[in-house]
């Protein structure tokens, strides 16, 4: 078999056993302490499970955002 064709079986292989762990459905950053370079809105907001709420920079560049997600 081909090296490239190998590869992308693996890479499927990979994420078809990812996909379907029970960690998969689980958001290990939900409700973890966050932190971001700058907020307009609050970093909690990107890991707090509500579709209606986000984090929003100050619209300057190279902005991150990160979570701590402990001993996970």
């Amino acid at each position: 078999m081909k090296p490239f064709l190998k590869h992308r079986l693996a890479l499927l292989l990979a994420f078809v056993l990812l996909a379907s762990s029970p960690l998969a459905a689980q958001n290990l950053a939900l409700g973890k302490n966050a932190h971001a370079s700058s907020e307009t809105q609050p970093a909690s907001n990107a890991f707090d499970g509500r579709s209606n709420t986000r984090w929003e920079s100050n619209s300057t560049d190279a902005e991150y955002i990160m979570v701590d997600l402990g001993s996970v």
